[in-house]
Parts: structure tokens; C-alpha cells; sequence
């Protein structure tokens, strides 16, 4: 029987974990502080205690 799936595909070259990436590439201390600050602003903005306009585009 031949085969229907993938038949396009030239190669395959998996995702890494999560686990993976941390060891490659390890948070800094100003990689961590710029995630906390956009979701302090993001908080901030749900709350309406920012007026800016959030606008999310997908799919993401």
C-alpha cells in the first residue's frame, strides 16, 4: 500500500523540550525582569488602571 501521509515532507527535525531550551539558552536577570514588566503592563491593562488599548492578533 503506498503511502498518503507526509508525502511532501523532505525532513523532520523535532521540536525541543522545554527542559532543553532552559539548558541552551538559561534565563538572565534582564530577560526575567522584561517578562515581569509586560505582564505587570498586560495586569495593568485588564484592570483598566492603564488606558491603553491591548489588541491581540492571531492566530498565534
Amino acid at each position: 500500500m503506498q503511502q498518503t501521509e507526509n508525502i511532501n515532507i523532505a525532513s523532520f527535525d523535532p521540536m525541543p523540550t522545554p527542559e532543553e531550551i532552559h539548558a541552551r539558552v538559561p534565563l538572565t536577570e534582564t530577560a526575567a525582569m522584561t517578562v515581569l514588566t509586560g505582564r505587570r503592563t498586560l495586569e495593568a491593562i485588564l484592570d483598566r488602571r492603564d488606558a491603553r488599548l491591548l489588541v491581540v492578533v492571531g492566530p498565534c
